[in-house]
Parts: C-alpha cells; sequence; structure tokens
C-alpha cells in the first residue's frame, strides 16, 4: 500500500459532496469503535465535548449563599 499522507487524505475528503462526507465519517467512527482506543484517542474524544463559553463574568459566584437567602 503506497505511503498516504493525512493532508492528502483531508484535501480529498473536502472535495467529496456532502453525504459522501457523512458517509466517511460514519465509515471511521464504526472503524473507531472496532478496536480498543489509546489513551492519546480518548483524551482526545473527550476533548471534543469541552465547550468554551468564554471568560467568566465579573462578579459571577457560584457559592450557594451568593444565590438563595438562606442559611443552607
Amino acid at each position: 500500500m503506497p505511503d498516504v499522507k493525512f493532508e492528502e487524505v483531508a484535501r480529498l475528503a473536502e472535495q467529496l459532496k456532502p453525504d459522501e462526507q457523512q458517509a466517511l465519517v460514519e465509515h471511521l467512527q464504526n472503524l473507531a469503535r472496532s478496536r480498543q482506543l489509546s489513551a492519546q484517542e480518548k483524551r482526545a474524544l473527550f476533548e471534543t465535548l469541552i465547550v468554551d463559553l468564554g471568560p467568566w463574568p465579573e462578579g459571577w459566584s457560584l457559592r450557594r449563599k451568593d444565590w438563595y437567602d438562606d442559611e443552607r
């Protein structure tokens, strides 16, 4: 099998029709499910779930007593 570069594959994948891109994604997901992921792959997958909502608002608190006027 010839040595295929990731950049080549990515460039070619961008040229596919949207439905073909979706089929490629599903194919790659099925391949990933069929084998054990490495710790690095698991971490990368987990990090795709992280959503950056920007900086924490000035004066914003997560302390219960700052939000509710009770004695809990």
